[in-house]
């Protein structure tokens, strides 16, 4: 007969078996997936409203596969969208000019360089190149 171990849940006491727990950890750990980072090639208007959110520095969206982000400086950068590690896609962090997982917490320079895991491998950088108001993305 399997252990049975008991769990409070909203000020329940839920019974499950040891055997169970071991289940769903085993299922629940990070996949040895390898994450997609495609190569990327576009353009468009930053003035085109559908952008309008990277128009403050700091903001970010993502397109193609890309995060896309304004520095605080002004500048444009771009890496692949999702974490290395889990495939849950990075947020821009303006103050610290770096990418982060808020899943794993795994973070990246930003030229896409891991600096922090569980993830051990970078997300891919893309370039980036502004004429006007056309900004090129691509690599």
């Amino acid at each position: 007969m399997p252990a049975l171990c008991l769990y409070i849940l909203h000020g329940k006491l839920i019974p499950f078996s040891v055997t169970c727990i071991a289940l769903v950890l085993v299922l629940s750990l990070p996949s040895c997936t390898k994450i997609n980072q495609p190569n990327v090639d576009f353009t468009f208007n930053i003035t085109d409203p559908a952008y309008v959110v990277l128009s403050p520095k700091g903001g970010y969206m993502y397109i193609n596969g890309a995060i896309v982000a304004q520095t605080n400086s002004g500048t444009y950068i771009a890496v692949s969208e999702l974490c290395t590690h889990d495939g849950t896609r990075v947020i821009y962090e303006a103050n610290k000019n770096d990418f982060y997982c808020q899943k794993d917490m795994s973070t990246f320079t930003s030229n896409g360089a891991c600096s922090g895991g569980p993830s051990n491998r970078n997300l891919k950088s893309y370039n980036t190149s502004l004429s006007g108001n056309v900004l090129h993305v691509w690599g």
